[in-house]
């Protein structure tokens, strides 16, 4: 699955959100792109699915470009769990089923409890037959994501791809969510995953951290970018004013294991490790942390 020199822009006035953008995804292979918010990795991840057509460039599958192939036929090879995954509404079991019409109660329960939802769906009265209502309002945000993301482990597609899965989701569960994602690599499928910051390294085949220093390059370096830049680390430190000095100390003195101990015990922020993340990945070397600085 292919991105060649594709750019994307929501109209002809605006700024593009994509400039350029090459990537390659093999089968068996897991990579994480990572990055900030509103730099365009949503809307790649829709590039990649089809929901968006480029403004230039194209995105090819083995060597066939989408724009040519049917919605089906999209959909039968490429699956996206999204960043606001929908449910019906209608029961946990038929949400499940929109990957896997034929899927059997075992097969459901099995990819819930991939997704760490087991013990939730052993504690439901109805089990699979429990609704979801209107849009998933029955559920807690964190479990609406893993259904959507339970969803995936069910289909049978070439490529996954996977948008910000842990948003809603306990840093100890997303480490979780994460393991058992990247796992899907043992299939044969091309895991592709789209996050502000990922719990384990080592998981991963390739790291696109951060998308713009592949994804981005020119974008990279025009006001609009570098002032959002400026915007997500300001963000950062006002939102949690009590640890500010913490967070910063953190970003740039501890290493990152130290760093997710904390967060795990508590100590910290969560925000610190998306904020070292951030920083050291985008701004590589000593003179970059500098200007980060």
């Amino acid at each position: 699955l292919r991105l060649e020199d594709v750019s994307f822009s929501y109209g002809s006035s605006l700024e593009p959100v994509l400039e350029g953008a090459d990537l390659t995804i093999e089968p068996g292979e897991v990579i994480a792109l990572m990055g900030p918010s509103g730099i365009g990795k949503s809307t790649l991840s829709e590039l990649l699915v089809r929901f968006r057509q480029p403004t230039s460039g194209r995105v090819t599958l083995g060597g066939v470009d989408l724009a040519e192939a049917s919605g089906d036929e999209v959909r039968e090879l490429v699956r996206i769990a999204p960043q606001d995954a929908y449910l019906f509404s209608t029961s946990i079991g038929e949400n499940l089923a929109i990957a896997k019409p034929k899927a059997t109660d075992e097969e459901k329960a099995e990819a819930l409890i991939a997704v760490g939802l087991g013990d939730w769906l052993e504690g439901l009265p109805e089990g699979l037959d429990t609704p979801v209502g209107e849009g998933g309002a029955r559920v807690s945000g964190g479990q609406r994501q893993r259904i959507a993301v339970a969803r995936l482990f069910l289909c049978e597609a070439r490529f996954l791809v996977f948008d910000e899965p842990t948003t809603h989701v306990d840093p100890a569960g997303a480490g979780e969510l994460e393991a058992a994602i990247t796992g899907l690599a043992s299939t044969g499928a091309g895991v592709f995953v789209i996050t502000h910051t990922v719990d384990d390294p080592g998981r991963f085949d390739r790291s696109k951290a951060p998308v713009i220093m592949e994804l981005l390059k020119r974008q990279l370096l025009s006001p609009r970018y570098v002032q959002h830049s400026a915007r997500v680390l300001f963000v950062v430190a006002q939102a949690n004013p009590r640890q500010r000095a913490q967070i910063m100390d953190a970003v740039f003195d501890l290493p990152r294991e130290e760093i997710v101990k904390r967060v795990q015990a508590g100590t910290l922020d969560r925000s610190a490790l998306a904020a070292h993340d951030y920083v050291h990945d985008i701004f590589a070397g000593e003179e970059g942390k500098a200007k980060a600085s």
